[in-house]
């Protein structure tokens, strides 16, 4: 394992891709009310007929979809 230094500090970790990704300490609680939150904030901001602004209802359907994702492997994973 790469030992990080001083240098390497304020620089985000990358996966093997080289993509920066953050990690977090969430239980399935967390994860849902996420979820939740995602998918209320899609409903309120973009009813049917609302424009996307700049890719943002894009990326939150993309978000909402992952985090769907995770709660079904976990219910799955639970049985």
């Amino acid at each position: 394992k790469r030992r990080r230094n001083l240098m390497d500090m304020d620089q985000p970790q990358r996966d093997e891709a080289g993509r920066p990704f953050l990690k977090v300490g969430w239980d399935m609680q967390h994860i849902r009310l996420l979820h939740t939150a995602v998918s209320y904030y899609l409903h309120r901001m973009y009813p049917k007929n609302v424009k996307d602004v700049n890719g943002e209802k894009e990326k939150m359907v993309a978000m909402k979809d992952t985090l769907s994702k995770i709660i079904l492997e976990y219910n799955f994973q639970s049985q």
